[in-house]
């Protein structure tokens, strides 16, 4: 059986519950799963002794992706290379992408926040993962103080996300991150991800 490594970063839990999601995508299709939370794991993790594959997966923030993350790939960034492995990124301007109540210019900003999201990640940590995933996130008004809830809610206004402060919104489309599992699950038993010898 594959072993599989997935390694996240969040701020309110919700790249938990979508690492959470795709464990058990990859443990229904037999790979057996580990998930750590780059903000706990020891430094001395062993990616290429213990692991047949790894996902990492993190959410952004003001265009940035977690400390944590940044510096547990920076670390690890040789042995990524060397597995097969993938990034998916959390974001609200994903959702923005993949909304239909959204603007074209709304789109096109949100597009190119994303884009840059990704970038400044690949240039913080060296690592150019073979595989991406851009994914939307949740706007968890319930969980927020009052200030973060009011400044959430106008981001959210001038981006065209929800804004009704009275109710959590997760706008995780699943069935994505099911077909990525499928896909990534197929291509790692055909041998696709294999890295090239350099």
């Amino acid at each position: 059986m594959k072993r599989m490594l997935i390694i996240y970063a969040t701020r309110e839990g919700h790249t938990r519950r979508v690492a959470e999601f795709l464990a058990e995508a990859f443990r229904n299709r037999g790979m057996f799963v580990e998930m750590a939370d780059a903000a706990h794991v020891t430094a001395d993790i062993e990616l290429r002794a213990d692991y047949d594959a790894v996902i990492v997966a993190g959410s952004v923030h003001v265009s940035l992706h977690e400390p944590e993350l940044v510096r547990f790939v920076k670390q690890h960034r040789f042995e990524l290379e060397q597995l097969p492995a993938a990034f998916v990124s959390v974001s609200m301007s994903q959702a923005v992408l993949e909304s239909t109540s959204t603007t074209r210019k709304q789109r096109e900003e949100a597009a190119v926040r994303v884009d840059a999201a990704f970038a400044l990640f690949n240039k913080e940590t060296g690592w150019v993962p073979r595989r991406t995933l851009a994914v939307p996130g949740a706007l968890l008004y319930r969980h927020y103080g009052p200030v973060t809830r009011l400044i959430m809610r106008a981001v959210a206004h001038a981006s065209g996300n929800p804004t009704d402060v009275t109710r959590n919104h997760v706008l995780t489309n699943w069935s994505t991150l099911t077909r990525f599992a499928d896909d990534f699950m197929t291509s790692l038993v055909a041998g696709q991800l294999v890295p090239v010898a350099s």
